[in-house]
């Protein structure tokens, strides 16, 4: 027929709405059961007792005040605690940390008696000495579901006074995923070849998410900062995705203003399959995973530098008004001379 145009089909437009349906009904298709299971959390401190205050927020910080506790690159520890947000853990529940060599420790932790786990990173430039994930995964069958829950952290043990040799050393430098783990989430460049943590406010994060050392497709990544901005997108073919932290400090007056202040975010991704099976003599016919990783930003470079700039051009300008100011009132001012008059 004339007068009308073919539409080219298009496979990626394809996939692209199927994944988004599938994510879609993953989110919204019964959302009372996803409202029963808490992603599981990693934090460097016990979570506030029922119905008290928030300990993130309200505790002190490390460097004196109130604020979000932290942690510091450049202070490594013989050994290292991190807290669970819940306590409510299946009796296999396991943990583990990826050491930067590349080796597995499996941890012994009883969760129902605390729910921390604790593992030594001793001192000094070594096996230890680089980035250190730590995971607890925990399962359970609720309403004939399957629910993975994957907490991880990374712990950059390092000192300057080590030394920096192993910024040649791929494996240790560059982000590393853990086999053994059902669903986890891999984010590249969160630190540098000297094992200082480098992103930024305005900074795209390149994340990818794998299941058992394989990447995974049609994945919900949720991106949700300290003040609470929260941003989702859904991996790709190979598991990719990109998110954008925006810029959220802006403190009530720009005396107050640090360029060192630290900020954490939480990433969060969910995948579910239609597969069944049995979990400790318990039916299941769909598997839920749900990973959540949490790492630090510190403000761009731009929000300071400009600031600094404005400050080094009113100082330049005041000195350049007061020099002139002086050869002014120099010129204008009439030498002293005697004068003698003969009567």
């Amino acid at each position: 027929m004339t007068g009308m145009k073919r539409k080219n089909h298009d496979p990626q437009h394809g996939w692209r709405k199927t994944t988004l349906l599938a994510a879609m009904l993953l989110l919204f298709a019964n959302p009372s059961r996803a409202n029963t299971i808490q992603p599981l959390a990693l934090s460097l401190q016990a979570p506030a007792p029922s119905g008290g205050a928030d300990c993130d927020h309200d505790a002190p910080a490390a460097g004196g005040g109130r604020g979000p506790v932290q942690e510091s690159e450049h202070r490594p520890q013989p050994r290292r605690t991190y807290w669970l947000n819940s306590d409510d853990l299946a009796s296999g529940a396991t943990a583990c940390v990826l050491r930067p060599s590349g080796k597995i420790d499996r941890l012994e932790a009883d969760f129902k008696a605390t729910s921390s786990i604790s593992f030594a990173t001793p001192l000094g430039d070594g096996p230890f000495h680089g980035a250190n994930n730590v995971y607890v995964t925990d399962q359970r069958v609720q309403d004939h579901e399957l629910v993975i829950r994957t907490a991880k952290w990374t712990t950059l043990h390092h000192n300057c006074g080590w030394g920096h040799k192993h910024k040649f050393d791929l494996l240790r430098i560059m982000a590393q995923s853990c086999e053994a783990v059902p669903l986890e989430i891999v984010v590249q460049d969160l630190w540098d070849a000297n094992f200082h943590s480098r992103v930024t406010s305005g900074d795209v994060l390149r994340i990818m998410v794998m299941s058992a050392g394989r990447t995974v497709s049609g994945a919900v990544v949720t991106l949700t900062s300290e003040n609470g901005w929260r941003k989702k997108v859904i991996t790709d073919n190979d598991g990719r995705a990109s998110l954008q932290l925006i810029r959220d400090y802006y403190p009530r007056r720009w005396t107050e203003f640090s360029r060192k202040h630290r900020a954490n975010f939480t990433l969060e991704a969910e995948y579910g399959e239609e597969r069944g099976g049995m979990h400790n003599g318990q039916p299941y016919d769909r598997v839920r995973s749900i990973s959540t990783y949490s790492w630090h930003y510190e403000p761009a470079r731009q929000d300071y530098s400009s600031w600094s700039a404005g400050l080094l051009i009113a100082a330049l300008s005041m000195t350049i008004s007061g020099f002139g100011v002086f050869l002014y009132r120099d010129r204008r001012r009439k030498p002293y001379r005697k004068v003698k008059i003969d009567e």
